[in-house]
């Protein structure tokens, strides 16, 4: 499982007031807890892992304004759902398993104060400051302050992800995907004509069949590229579409590959991959 850390503790002046082993209860309180916060005491267990004898007296040393136990003898970790979530929605089935966790240990967020914007539970009225990146980004943009991090934004309001997508590329899964891509590419800046940058995209991608451009989106993601390499996921090496990100270095020259050619070899994949997960589902009978 991983969870965001906040790397500016070791800066912090309770932190450094705290002794050593308690300053490894709260590394592994952090660790230790379940989805909301909440963990249930096992001191044993959690001197074995500190290396040193701790128990209930060292949680006092942590402040009640970071660690309380509940009327259930639970300990909760008061700023871990607002530090790691944000914004609560039931739309959301990771949340969904916190807000239960939540209910379940009777814990009202709104009756605890952190120094992190406090989640908003379905039903009541959102902060009116902005909780998430993408909302920050969206009321400087209306503000025509540019992009949020300054990286060369023209300040020009963002076109409709889900508009002008190419026929073959306006059903199935892609258009989610290309809405997600629209607004991790955003966040990374440094482009000044952000209509031109994702037509040339949304055309290369429109040259491959599906799956390759929404695989072609999630693969950029997942290793924090700015630019997309369909050409990685083709099943052709030979014929490659020319890269939206880079110049031409053969224009003029045509391209013999038809895109039927492409759909014939993304069929022959999705068979394999059919035959393959056949045989492994015989091996396990």
């Amino acid at each position: 499982m991983k969870r965001f850390h906040d790397t500016n503790i070791w800066d912090k002046a309770w932190f450094d007031d705290l002794e050593p082993r308690q300053k490894l209860l709260w590394m592994y309180l952090k660790d230790a807890c379940d989805c909301a916060g909440v963990w249930s005491p096992n001191w044993r267990r959690a001197s074995y892992c500190v290396g040193q004898k701790v128990g209930p007296d060292d949680l006092v040393a942590l402040g009640s304004e970071r660690v309380i136990v509940l009327p259930n003898r639970k300990v909760w970790l008061v700023a871990f759902v607002a530090f790691q979530y944000g914004d609560l929605t039931e739309k959301c089935a990771p949340h969904r398993r916190v807000l239960e966790a939540l209910r379940r240990n009777a814990i009202d967020l709104h009756k605890y104060p952190t120094r992190y914007p406090k989640p908003t539970l379905p039903g009541t009225l959102p902060p009116r400051v902005p909780l998430t990146l993408e909302e920050e980004e969206e009321e400087e943009e209306e503000e025509g302050k540019g992009d949020a991090r300054g990286k060369g934004s023209s300040g020009a309001s963002t076109p409709d992800p889900a508009a002008d997508l190419p026929p073959n590329l306006s059903v199935g899964e892609f258009p989610a995907v290309w809405a997600d891509w629209v607004r991790y590419r955003r966040r990374k800046g440094g482009v000044k004509d952000w209509p031109d940058l994702f037509s040339r995209q949304l055309d290369a991608l429109a040259k491959y069949p599906d799956p390759i451009p929404a695989d072609t989106l999630r693969q950029s993601m997942q290793n924090g590229w700015t630019g997309i390499f369909p050409e990685k996921l083709a099943p052709n090496e030979n014929h490659r579409p020319t890269h939206p990100n880079r110049p031409d270095r053969n224009a003029g020259t045509t391209n013999a590959t038809a895109a039927g050619d492409y759909s014939a070899a993304a069929k022959r994949r999705l068979e394999e991959r059919e035959r393959e997960r056949e045989s492994a589902r015989k091996q396990s009978l």
